[in-house]
């Protein structure tokens, strides 16, 4: 499914990239203009915000090609003729589809707000990263795409936590606070609400039988389960499956709440629904 088209950028002056609905009847084209300052020592640089936004949206490595540059004059000062690499296997269901289309430029000047602060923007790369590379490995190992969500909401919590919940650097560095905890306290931070197990029957059954424990408690426990080969019991397919996908859900829940979208997003938790199924940003803050 092709999401993005017509990348055009200006030389002459130093605006945001910003996007645009185009119109289509299947809703699979947006258009992407901007009036950005490039310098030909790194010409692309500018673009990481956006290039990063668009591996968020699509969940996976969106190649870009056919760039060109404008000077002052309008003439054009180069052209990137081809494409760059780009995730080849199938995309993933994610928070974005054709029902958000119409919240996508909303989002992307969010997320472009955010990223003008380094902090934030090395945060949400990182996070972003681990994400991209969850949904790629999905189809080759359930096993490798858990533990990549994982390292996802660890980079994206640790951000949390330490640049927007107040914990102090001791308070960060001390091991014996476990990472379900740190998790729970970064989603209690935006004001998580409703019942985050609602679309996960396995997850919901596995907890009831294990002494009620949250979802937090669950993704930890079957990411250690994976890389340390615990042998209390194995873990079904099903089981796996729904703890992937709510860790992703959660990961894309929580770079809302740092970029300030609490709008509609597609709900990848129901994967026994029909497709399109929604769901609010569940943060009240």
């Amino acid at each position: 499914m092709v999401i993005f088209l017509n990348s055009v950028v200006r030389l002459h002056a130093a605006v945001e990239p910003r996007l645009e609905p185009a119109t289509s009847a299947e809703g699979s084209k947006c258009l992407i203009k901007s009036n950005l300052k490039l310098s030909p020592d790194n010409p692309l640089r500018p673009l990481t915000s956006l290039l990063s936004f668009l591996n968020f949206a699509k969940g996976c490595n969106c190649g870009f090609g056919h760039l060109f540059a404008y000077d002052a004059d309008d003439a054009v000062a180069f052209k990137l003729l081809g494409f760059s690499p780009s995730d080849l296997e199938r995309r993933e269901i994610n928070w974005y589809d054709i029902q958000i289309q119409k919240s996508l430029p909303e989002i992307f000047m969010l997320f472009s707000e955010a990223s003008t602060d380094e902090l934030t923007r090395r945060a949400l790369n990182q996070t972003i990263n681990f994400y991209r590379a969850s949904n790629a490995s999905r189809r080759v190992s359930i096993e490798m795409s858990i533990i990549a969500a994982h390292s996802a909401l660890e980079a994206i919590v640790h951000y949390i936590l330490g640049y927007r919940a107040g914990w102090s650097k001791p308070l960060m560095k001390n091991r014996t606070i476990a990472f379900a905890d740190k998790s729970r306290a970064a989603t209690l931070h935006f004001g998580i609400e409703g019942d985050l197990l609602s679309m996960s029957p396995e997850l919901s059954k596995f907890s009831s039988e294990n002494s009620n424990i949250d979802v937090f408690e669950i993704i930890s426990q079957f990411r250690n389960r994976l890389v340390h080969q615990d042998t209390k019991g194995a873990l079904s397919g099903i089981q796996l499956h729904e703890s992937w996908l709510i860790s992703q859900w959660l990961v894309e829940v929580l770079v809302f709440g740092v970029i300030g979208y609490r709008g509609t997003i597609i709900d990848r938790r129901a994967y026994g629904e029909w497709r399109g199924t929604t769901c609010q940003v569940p943060l009240s803050r």
